[in-house]
């Protein structure tokens, strides 16, 4: 054999063989007849597509048929045998010779002109075909063996193969191992890992099967898709291959990511605080957001535990990941686990008819935060620590285990420790959870924070319109002082929106704020400058006349019926919001942007408010 022969069986022998079919045959059968027919010597020749399958290789007349089936690429095949000349039969097809061959330019010539006849012919399938491309589904098509024989423009791209012609021929078990795919079902197959199989197997359809596609050669972040499979059937009854429609649920990952989770909008830059006690908090938190370990968050409520969470997320290398965040009070506890963990289409009695996807799944890659995390259910402690612990999830009415990447940061205004000592939450939990501790001080144990803290809370609450924020008097800045802010950050920020609406100049007086910080006495005691005299005293008759009426229902219904109590009371307050608000606007004249804001609710609100209440006002 030639060098040059050599040179390239040794090239194309790295790669795998896959079945001839199709066009490609085509061109083989077409090929060995014009080789019987051709009178000149054939030292080399080789038929091969314009993409770098080898279809033949003829050496001396004999065809070595271990080089049939497999690929090298054109810049390769340049580069290792340059001598080779090139003769071109078709758009697709082409021989490669060594120089001054007469027989190539004979068989080139022959090919041409068969090729061209069944191009003619097959001009209205190829487009097809080729109209296929431009829909934004991956479509394949299948034989009977699993073999692809035909796939869009969409397909490759969504499965990051960049030679379109490499795979055709290929099963789907040698596709997905050559190309670094690997296919996670969320259910249970019949014949393997593809449901394809099951589909050749049995001949009926699939539709929307879920599966969580995985890059294990490129480490790309893995995409939930979801499949449609048609068995293709001959005129028997025989299925002969079937065709698989792929749809991306990204776009389903990511519409659910901003309806359930939150984004990381904070950093360490945006917690303001120059104590001590707090400066020592972030720079343990900012150590912490380097590992990859659990954390926990503590801290009363309303001091800022979301934003510490938010901070070690964007500070950590997962930064670029999801941050989704779930409180876990927030939901029953029958769903709490469907929450987290998601479920399968028909999982549960209205369950969606896709499945959904759970919060862990949703947060892979990225930090799952579990605010309120004392208020789990004890029965699902143990099924959230297995999660931690095997970092996969099964969801509901699954039986498939998928393993996810992320990182927990949990947070809770309650103590732990005292949970775990009086049976209320589990100590192998807590110890998983915990191996980092964060813990937030209240703001009345970092006073020194507190006059920085207002006015940056004043400058944020600003009116745009305004030109300015409100300032604190010097009065003020003592009643600020005085008060324990039992509600830590989140008190002081409402009380600073109030008086910021209700201060009658630039500066926020001490009588105001006094008022903000009990919002009974501003409710009772109005500080609108037109107030008519005497009305202080109108508003301390009612709140007395309004206790004495509370307890008369106390006493009326008796302390035991607590379902006929609450009824009342809230009947009540029903009747005492229409009045505040009819009063409101009758103040304002209608003028119900005015009204909201003394009523210290959005307008939204109050529009939601009287919508719901059909109040003819």
């Amino acid at each position: 054999m030639t060098k040059i022969a050599l040179k390239f069986k040794e090239a194309v022998l790295q790669s795998t063989p896959i079945l001839i079919c199709g066009q490609n045959q085509l061109a083989y059968d077409l090929f060995k007849v014009f080789v019987k027919q051709t009178k000149h010597s054939l030292p080399l020749i080789v038929l091969t597509t314009t993409g770098g399958r080898v279809l033949s290789f003829l050496h001396n007349g004999v065809e070595d048929e271990t080089l049939s089936g497999r690929f090298i690429l054109p810049e390769e095949r340049k580069k290792i045998c340059p001598e080779l000349t090139e003769f071109k039969c078709s758009e697709e097809f082409l021989l490669l010779s060594e120089p001054d061959n007469p027989a190539a330019a004979e068989i080139q010539s022959l090919m041409s002109g068969a090729l061209a006849s069944i191009a003619a012919n097959e001009q209205q399938n190829a487009k097809i075909l080729k109209s296929l491309d431009v829909v934004g589904n991956a479509i394949s098509v299948y034989d009977e063996e699993a073999r692809l024989l035909f796939a869009n423009r969409r397909f490759y791209d969504d499965f990051h193969i960049r030679v379109k012609e490499k795979p055709i021929g290929m099963k789907i078990t040698d596709i997905t191992e050559e190309f670094g795919l690997n296919f996670r079902s969320f259910e249970k197959t019949s014949s393997g890992r593809f449901k394809m199989f099951d589909v050749l197997a049995e001949g009926k359809e699939a539709l929307d099967w879920e599966i969580r596609l995985e890059f294990t050669k490129s480490g790309e972040p893995s995409r939930l898709v979801s499949n449609d499979m048609y068995p293709i059937k001959d005129e028997n009854g025989r299925v002969k291959g079937l065709v698989e429609i792929t749809r991306s649920r990204q776009q389903d990952v990511k519409t659910a990511r901003k309806i359930v989770g939150l984004s990381a909008d904070y950093t360490f830059d945006d917690i303001i605080g120059s104590s001590r006690k707090m400066q020592q908090q972030i720079h343990v938190a900012k150590e912490y957001a380097k590992s990859s370990f659990s954390v926990l968050i503590t801290g009363e409520s309303g001091v800022g535990k979301e934003l510490f969470a938010q901070s070690i997320h964007n500070y950590s290398p997962r930064r670029k990941g999801p941050f989704i965040a779930i409180n876990c009070a927030n939901f029953p506890e029958n769903l709490i686990e469907s929450e987290l963990f998601g479920y399968v289409a028909g999982a549960f009695t209205g369950a969606s008819k896709n499945g959904n996807i759970g919060k862990f799944e949703l947060a892979n890659h990225g930090t799952l935060f579990l605010d309120e995390i004392g208020e789990l259910p004890y029965h699902f402690q143990s099924k959230l620590l297995r999660v931690l612990e095997t970092m996969t999830v099964t969801r509901i009415g699954s039986n498939q285990s998928l393993p996810v990447d992320v990182r927990i940061v949990a947070a809770t205004n309650r103590d732990l420790r005292q949970m775990v000592k009086d049976g209320f939450f589990r100590d192998d939990l807590y110890f998983r959870l915990g191996v980092l501790n964060v813990d937030i001080p209240p703001l009345r144990n970092r006073k020194e924070d507190l006059f920085l803290l207002a006015e940056a809370l004043l400058a944020q609450g600003k009116d745009p319109a305004s030109s300015g924020a409100k300032k604190l008097s010097e009065a003020s800045k003592k009643v600020l002082e005085a008060h324990a802010w039992p509600g830590n950050v989140r008190e002081l920020r409402n009380v600073l929106n109030r008086a910021s609406i209700l201060a009658g100049s630039d500066t926020i007086s001490e009588e105001t704020l006094r008022r903000c910080i009990d919002p009974s006495q501003l409710a009772l005691e109005p500080i609108m400058e037109d107030v008519p005299e005497g009305a202080e005293n109108t508003a301390e008759l009612f709140y007395k006349a309004y206790q004495e009426y509370l307890n008369s229902i106390v006493q009326e219904i008796g302390d035991d019926d607590d379902t006929r109590l609450s009824k009342r009371i809230h009947e009540t307050q029903q009747t005492l919001m229409e009045i505040l608000i009819r009063k409101t606007l009758e103040h304002t004249e209608g003028n119900k942007k005015r009204a909201a804001e003394l009523l210290m609710i959005s307008r939204k609100t109050l529009y939601n408010i009287l919508n719901r209440e059909s109040w003819d006002v």
